[in-house]
């Protein structure tokens, strides 16, 4: 059974020539092709920070980089004492 399309499956777009189950919208969720093959659009600019601003936003974003860093060590340590007494 053929469509008008000339595919054998029906609906259009980039998708069209596979079965309604093994397209990326139904796998990964509506949208799924922008996300991961880029959207169609180009992307507006992002808005531009003045310097004192990019500065506060980047010492956050180094706290919250070091804090998370502290974290796996910690998890870590705590791994390497329970992998150590099994071991023994």
């Amino acid at each position: 059974m053929g469509y008008r399309n000339g595919n054998n499956w029906p609906g259009r777009g980039p998708f069209s020539h596979l079965p309604p189950w093994e397209r990326p919208g139904r796998i990964y969720g509506r949208g799924a092709c922008y996300y991961l093959y880029g959207a169609p659009l180009p992307t507006p600019l992002q808005p531009t920070v003045n310097p004192q601003n990019e500065a506060a936003i980047l010492t956050t974003q180094k706290n919250a980089i070091e804090n998370h860093i502290a974290n796996l060590q910690s998890a870590l340590a705590k791994i390497q004492e329970r992998l150590n007494e099994i071991n023994k």
